[in-house]
């Protein structure tokens, strides 16, 4: 919605999808995942201690590096 121009702001997403602003910011930060990681999660083989909860508290920018902070987990 915000690339296509539909809607301006995540106020304004939050406000047509009648969610809280800040879950709409949290869930714009996992479109940046790592396609191989979506998959991992998808087919339910996440790495182990990886939750909502930690991807909530952010994810690197680079994807060697989501790579390399779910290799720790």
């Amino acid at each position: 919605m915000l690339d296509s121009g539909e809607l301006p702001s995540l106020e304004a997403i939050a406000a047509k999808t009648g969610v809280d602003r800040t879950y709409i910011s949290r869930m714009l930060h996992l479109a940046s995942l790592a396609p191989d990681i979506v998959q991992a999660i998808l087919a339910g083989k996440e790495p182990s201690g990886l939750s909502m909860t930690r991807l909530f508290k952010g994810v690197p920018e680079r994807w060697d590096e989501q790579r390399r902070m779910c290799s720790r987990e």
